[in-house]
């Protein structure tokens, strides 16, 4: 052998294909005619023992003395001096054990073509005399397109026939291998056909399975089960197996030789009169691959609603940490700025909800999202346009007491464009109100202070401070009072002196004497609409007595008609749509208003009546 490039003879070794204790399986080409060839190849020291050499010379012997299309083909046989191989077929197919020890249901899918192809070439074996003694996945090539060869011939043997079949010579040497071995090979009695249908079935076992029918603890210990343990069905471990193929296999595997099939083309009849799985490797396949789509899809369905979840993770962080950083009165992170390319630009133009102090080119300023105010804007939070009417770096809620936001209005002043309430000074702030925006007086628990019995509290002499005055300075309207326009054209205003008659403008009621200045006349009416003195409680001038009960139905003085809806009776401060009563102290209800006594005519005094 050449030590540079590895050539023994005229052939060029490539590669390497198998490694045993004495031989070596390559990959070589004939440099003569290019073509491609597997070399068995003697090892250096198997090379210096003759009964390497001897065993060599012998599978050659038996491999020339065969032709078949799924038996290997030899080519050349040569032992010299320096170097022994034998030359033959390359087949560049895996073996059955490889294919056993993966995936085997795509064996199934062939297995049928493969017991029948090895039926055919074990048949042609023994019709040549010779026996193989080492029948095993490692010794049989299987091709994807189905095609078989048989290797490894260095333990085979001649068939005996006749009266030298039952004589031995020398000593007996068991050869196999312990997994596949018959009991008559392990016994060293007489071989024949059997012996190879025996190693057949242990094969076949395997391949149905993808185990073999017996394990040991030592290699003792699986010798004695061939021997002796009951070999269990293949269904026992594959349940897709039919029963005539677990009756076929059992009956390969019996202890005794004669009850076995006799030769190969009786295991080729039966295995083609029967069918090896329940249901169809293929259809078993298809499944399997529908099954690896759909387990495809809902692993990307799952990827899809953990991305979902992980973006909605991502958006409450965000939104967390953008509330944390206005809560403390910092600027919220700035989201990923968009880019908007140069050429969508040129296209077109000028982008007029662009902000200001874009960048030409598409890209915006740092922490400028298009589209969107710049973050951080005074007065604003961030990310929020301004509010319009707020002065800068104002925001709503936050302005300080005694300010109000523009367009807001001060305590009880009315919106513009409405009267104002009656007796309500300009611009007047009654004692004892709060001024806008300024905090109210609080008790404890958070509640306005109170008095004793819940009342409000007095001042000074004991007088609960009033809300509004009702008169100003001799008795006239407060400075700056607004006329109540709630009044009749022509009424008096709260606070005028009355000077008797009927405001200026009015009408007289029929049947009622004019009044003087002085007062009214001795038994006349009374002013304001009441009724003269002597009458019935409620009446009025010209209606029937009763026709008003006490405390109901009155109407402003010189009003003629029915009373107008929502017109408060006199002498109560019940609001219009019968609204709760006002209460008195201790929340009992308001004392009914005494009816005026009697008074000489001409004696009419103001505190005769209720000013509302």
């Amino acid at each position: 052998m050449s030590e540079g490039e590895l050539i023994v003879d005229n052939y060029k070794l490539l590669t390497a294909l198998a490694t045993g204790q004495q031989t070596q399986v390559w990959e070589v080409i004939d440099q003569s005619n290019g073509e491609k060839l597997a070399m068995k190849l003697l090892l250096p020291d198997a090379f210096k023992d003759p009964v390497q050499k001897n065993a060599l010379k012998f599978e050659g012997k038996v491999m020339e003395s065969l032709d078949h299309p799924n038996v290997i083909k030899y080519k050349k046989l040569f032992v010299g001096k320096n170097h022994g191989y034998l030359v033959m077929e390359l087949f560049k197919a895996p073996n059955l054990k490889s294919q056993t020890q993966g995936d085997i249901l795509q064996l199934h899918v062939r297995l049928k073509r493969l017991i029948e192809q090895l039926s055919q070439a074990m048949a042609h074996i023994h019709d040549k005399g010779w026996i193989h003694k080492d029948l095993k996945p490692d010794n049989i090539l299987f091709s994807k397109a189905a095609e078989l060869r048989v290797i490894d011939f260095s333990l085979s043997a001649k068939l005996k026939t006749g009266f030298l079949s039952n004589l031995s010579f020398g000593k007996r040497v068991i050869q196999g291998t312990r997994t596949y071995m018959a009991p008559e090979q392990i016994k060293c009695t007489k071989l024949g056909p059997y012996t190879d249908i025996y190693n057949f079935g242990v094969t076949v076992f395997e391949m149905l399975t993808g185990r073999t029918p017996y394990a040991g603890n030592s290699p003792n210990d699986l010798l004695k089960k061939h021997l002796s343990e009951q070999v269990p069905a293949p269904s026992i471990h594959n349940p897709n197996v039919t029963p005539e193929m677990d009756r076929l296999v059992m009956r390969m595997l019996a202890k005794k030789p004669e009850n076995r099939q006799k030769t190969f083309n009786e295991v080729l009849a039966e295995i083609r009169n029967i069918s090896l799985f329940k249901e169809s490797p293929e259809k078993m396949m298809e499944q399997r691959e529908t099954d690896k789509a759909n387990e495809g899809q809902r692993e990307l369905a799952l990827n899809e609603r953990r991305d979902s979840r992980s973006d909605a993770a991502q958006s409450s962080a965000k939104a967390a940490a953008s509330l944390e950083a206005e809560e403390k009165g910092e600027p919220a992170p700035a989201p990923a700025p968009i880019r908007i390319p140069a050429a969508a630009l040129a296209v077109a133009g000028a982008n007029p909800g662009a902000p200001t102090g874009a960048v030409p080119g598409g890209a915006a300023p740092a922490g400028v999202v298009a589209g969107r105010p710049p973050q951080g804007a005074p007065g604003t939070p961030a990310g929020m346009p301004p509010r319009p009417g707020l002065p800068p770096g104002a925001r709503p809620g936050n302005l300080p007491p005694g300010n109000l936001p523009p367009g807001a209005r001060p305590g009880n002043m009315p919106p513009p464009g409405m009267a104002p309430r009656p007796g309500m000074p300009t611009g007047a702030f009654p004692p004892g109100s709060v001024p806008p925006g300024g905090p109210r007086p609080m008790g404890p628990g958070g509640l306005p202070p109170q008095g004793p019995g819940g009342l409000p509290p007095k001042g000074p002499g004991g007088q609960v401070p009033q809300r509004m005055p009702v008169a100003g300075p001799g008795g006239g309207p407060p400075p700056g009072a607004r006329p109540n326009s709630n009044l009749p054209p022509g009424a008096p205003q709260p606070g005028t002196p009355f000077t008797g008659g009927p405001p200026t403008g009015m009408p007289t009621r029929p049947g009622m004497p004019a009044v003087a200045a002085g007062g009214p006349p001795p038994g006349g009416p009374r002013p304001g609409g009441m009724p003269p003195t002597g009458a019935p409680p409620g009446s009025r001038p010209g209606m029937p007595a009763g026709a008003f009960p006490p405390g109901q139905g009155s109407r402003p003085s010189g009003m003629a008609g029915p009373p107008q809806p929502g017109a408060r009776p006199i002498g109560t401060n019940l609001p219009p749509g019968g609204g709760p009563r006002p209460m008195g102290p201790g929340g009992a209800g308001p004392k009914p208003t005494p009816a005026p006594e009697a008074s000489e005519p001409g004696e009419i005094s103001l505190d005769d009546f209720k000013i509302t």
